[in-house]
Parts: structure tokens; sequence; C-alpha cells
């Protein structure tokens, strides 16, 4: 189910040879949804089964973890069902259960049978009427509505048909850095439900068809993800394009409101192949330090980052430059990243009077309060490694 919105969006995508998606930008936030993924479904139960989860737990994102507060998620209480793996198959509009707490995915190795398809809800719970799907996301940005995801539209369907329920609860668990979880919630009637249905079936009687029927690819938003990128005649074709434009450069033309929006989605369509490249690129530079012909080489570098607790950062502010700077300075979420700490000084610094002509400099003011929250023991150096060009024999600059 998982892939299903990028099916439908373009069955090609389900066609072409998968060679997975290349590692790059986006492989800490998968490791970090992962890692909550798992706590969430070893917590529950107790104190010691939390404790347990949280020494799995992988130390890079254990803090975020240990941040949630179990207390009202359903994986909390009892009458939910964790890691439920169902199958729907789309021919006779039926489904069952596979299996449920399992951290594997049990079709992962099975071959899929001509018009099924396979999903995993994180959690599932039932009502009288209603299934309840809601699902974890590990993020910041906006999903979107619930009702407009296809992967849990699919989820919501099978579970419907596997447990005889007409309707469903859908919802989006956005768990923030700060452990914090927000919920969205949207109802999806038998009416929704079987619109899913009829869109599946379509969707898997082309996937299924023999002889296989040849797809034409349709780029779009979905594309990024997509683990038949790399063989995509589509993005090949861009890249061709692309090579041609940049040796022959023509002047830019003039824009149209329909030209535009074609240039738009051009641009959209280029950032993303941008972004799949330079994954790729920094992928082989990691193992293979790539020189870049002005002294500057391509590769694995290592750096160091400071973090500072919220609230030792907290009381030094508060003690040195009062509460309002502290509160700005940890306004957002309770984090106390340099970056905010010294700004929130810099505006403390502007409203203060001159001493002998001069305003404290806030560079130096910074410094002082770093100082004393490590003085105090709320300061953590933690060493990391990234793909970055730079000087041999030079070191990176700690944040």
């Amino acid at each position: 189910m998982s892939g299903s919105a990028r099916a439908l969006a373009c069955p090609a995508s389900a066609q072409l040879p998968q060679l997975g998606e290349l590692p790059g930008s986006d492989s800490i936030a998968r490791e970090r949804g992962t890692a909550v993924h798992a706590f969430l479904q070893r917590a529950p139960g107790s104190e010691e089964s939390r404790q347990a989860a949280l020494a799995r737990a992988p130390e890079s994102h254990r803090a975020l973890c240990e941040a949630i507060d179990l207390d009202g998620l359903p994986t909390s209480s009892e009458g939910w069902a964790r890691e439920v793996t169902l199958a729907y198959d789309t021919r006779d509009d039926r489904a069952w259960e596979v299996s449920r707490d399992s951290t594997e995915r049990a079709y992962a190795q099975v071959e899929r049978p001509k018009g099924v398809i396979y999903g995993t809800a994180d959690v599932i719970g039932l009502t009288d009427t209603h299934v309840v799907v809601p699902d974890y996301k590990v993020t910041e940005r906006w999903l979107g509505r619930p009702y407009a995801s296809a992967q849990l539209r699919g989820l919501a369907l099978a579970a419907a048909r596997a447990y005889g329920r007409d309707a469903a609860l859908v919802g989006f668990g956005r768990v923030a850095d700060s452990g914090e979880v927000w919920w969205w919630w949207d109802e999806l009637s038998a009416f929704d439900l079987d619109m899913t249905a009829e869109a599946l079936r379509e969707l898997l009687e082309t996937l299924d068809a023999e002889p296989a029927p040849i797809l034409e690819p349709r780029p779009g938003t979905h594309c990024r993800y997509c683990p038949a990128f790399a063989a995509c005649p589509a993005q090949a074709l861009l890249v061709r394009e692309l090579a041609r434009e940049a040796d022959a450069p023509g002047e830019l033309p003039q824009l149209t409101a329909e030209s535009a929006a074609r240039a738009w989605a051009r641009l959209k369509q280029v950032q993303m192949l941008s972004d799949r490249l330079e994954a790729h690129v920094k992928l082989f530079a990691s193992a293979h330090p790539v020189p870049l012909g002005d002294g500057r080489v391509l590769g694995l570098t290592e750096g160091a980052r400071e973090t500072l607790s919220p609230d030792v950062a907290e009381r030094v502010l508060s003690e040195m430059c009062g509460p309002e700077v502290a509160a700005a300075a940890l306004k957002v979420r309770r984090e106390a990243p340099k970056k905010r700490i010294t700004e929130a000084l810099r505006r403390w610094a502007r409203a203060q009077s001159p001493v002998e002509g001069k305003r404290p400099a806030v560079s130096r003011l910074a410094e002082v309060v770093f100082e004393r929250v490590r003085a105090l023991g709320g300061a953590k150096r933690q060493t990391y490694s990234r793909v970055a060009e730079y000087t041999p024999g030079e070191t990176e600059e700690e944040e």
C-alpha cells in the first residue's frame, strides 16, 4: 500500500525495474522514522517495556524516543493491534489479516498473487461501525489531509473488508522533533471505500494484464522516492535535454500563464533530478574521494556539533539577561540551538544603553553564555561525518 499513491499517479513506476532508492539527504529522516516506529511498537505495556525499547533505540534517535509521551497514544492502550499486515484482493473485494506485531514485512519475500495488494498499518482499532487506522509520521512538514492519502485509504479499505466494517477513521500522528504528537483525523464513508476499491481494481488490472501493456511514465512530485527512478526513460530524457540546453544556452523566453505553468512543472522535475543525482555522487564520494581540480576534494569529512540543554540554557539566559531573552531563544520548541540563542542576545544587546559609547559585543556575550552552560554540565559535543567539499589538511569548524 505504501507505493499505491505513486502507482496510481504513474502505473509505469510499478512496471519498470525496481532499483531501489538512492541514499541521500533523506536517509537520516528515514532512519529517524524507522527508529520511532520501532520504539512505538515495542514500548507499550509497562515502564519496563518502555525502558527496554529505549535501550534498543539507536543512540542518535534515543532522545526523541524518550521525549514521546505514550499516554493517550493508540499504542499505549489495550484494544489496538500494532504492525498489522493485511492482504486485499481487488478482484472480489475481499481482505484478510496476514500477521501482526512483526518488525518484518510478512509479504516482503513473497511473490504477489495477481489482483492482490499488501499493506502494513502501524496501528488498527475497531469501533462498532468503523475501523480506525492511525499512521505515525516523523516529520515537521505539513502532510495534507489524511483522507487524501492513497496509502491510508488502501489500508482503511483492507481493514474494513477484513473486519466487517462499513466506514473508517484515518489519521496522521505527526511526531515532532520535541516528541509532541499532533493528530489530524478524517472519516471515510462507505462510498469513499468503494471508490478506493474501484481505483485499486483498475490499477491491478492494468499491472497484471497479459501481455503486459507498454505504459508511459508520468513525471511528477511522486518521482522523488520512486524505486524505479534510475530506470525511468522520462528521467533519462530529461538528463539528455538538460545536457543539450547547457551546451547551447539561449535567451529566456517570454512567459505566458500557460508557458509559466509548464516551466514551473519542469523546474520541479529538474530540482528533483538534481537532488537524486547529488545523492548518487555523494554516495560514490563517501567511498572514493573525488579531486575537484582546484585543490579541493569532494569526500567524507568529520565535524563536531555541540548541543545545549534547553533547561540549563534557559536558567543561564534568565540569570544573565532576563526571562524575556530566555523565552525568545527557546520559544519555537524546547531546544537550544546556538544560532537562536545568539540572535536573541543580539536583540537584547541592541536594547541596552551604551556604556562608554559601546554596547555589549554579541559574539563575546554568546560565548560567555555557552561557557556558563558548559560549566553547569548542559552541553554535549557530538561528532558526525558527511560528504562535502574540503581542502586536505584543513579541519572542519565546529557547529
